[in-house]
């Protein structure tokens, strides 16, 4: 960055914390940000209001994506419609910290205690609750979900945006990248792109 002080650099910080130490090390023709700012103003500021909501039970996350009784497949192992609510929110969240396109049944992480025909099976009665969730959560201010700040981050991925203006974007940590946002940077041909990350990590 000092060599080249003509070029305009992004340094995509991994948290708030580095960006603000970034900002004081780097010069002028850097800027630093996060992933979530960047992705924050069109689409997590439509769900300001939901984002500093309180925090929703997972009787309430059920009763909104519909789940009408209990799942199980014996008296020992019975998930009622609150924990399957859960469980579906858990393949939402992991959707969210992928480079998929859309939601599948290989989001789901099964509990433990189920044979792989069982967690197969349980799998794909979620799928649906997961969908109908992603669909609430990206619906703007109407919707009912509580969402994360990782909600608004997919959306920006799978919006396929451009980071106009920079000619060089420089990725720090990438050895612990997310892939939702290496999926964005990698697809940034119109700049040279410069990961720093530690292979013994």
């Amino acid at each position: 960055a000092l060599a080249r002080p003509k070029t305009r650099m992004l340094y995509l910080a991994y948290n708030k914390a580095i960006q603000v130490e970034a900002e004081k090390s780097f010069p002028s023709n850097v800027t630093a940000k996060t992933a979530h700012a960047l992705a924050y103003r069109k689409f997590g500021a439509p769900m300001r209001d939901r984002l500093n909501g309180p925090r929703m039970r997972g009787a309430d996350t059920a009763r909104i994506l519909g789940v009408r009784g209990d799942f199980g497949f014996d008296a020992e192992r019975i998930f009622s419609a609150a924990a399957q609510a859960s469980l579906a929110m858990g393949m939402v969240a992991r959707f969210c910290r992928s480079a998929d396109t859309e939601i599948t049944a290989h989001h789901f992480l099964p509990p433990e205690g189920l044979t792989d025909d069982e967690a197969t099976s349980l799998g794909h009665q979620l799928l649906p609750l997961a969908r109908r969730a992603w669909a609430d959560l990206t619906s703007g201010p109407k919707g009912m979900c509580y969402p994360t700040h990782d909600v608004y981050l997919k959306q920006w991925q799978l919006s396929k945006p451009r980071l106009a203006g920079w000619d060089v974007i420089l990725y720090d940590e990438a050895q612990d990248a997310d892939p939702a946002i290496a999926d964005v940077v990698e697809h940034q041909h119109h700049a040279q792109l410069v990961a720093v990350g530690d292979s013994a990590q």
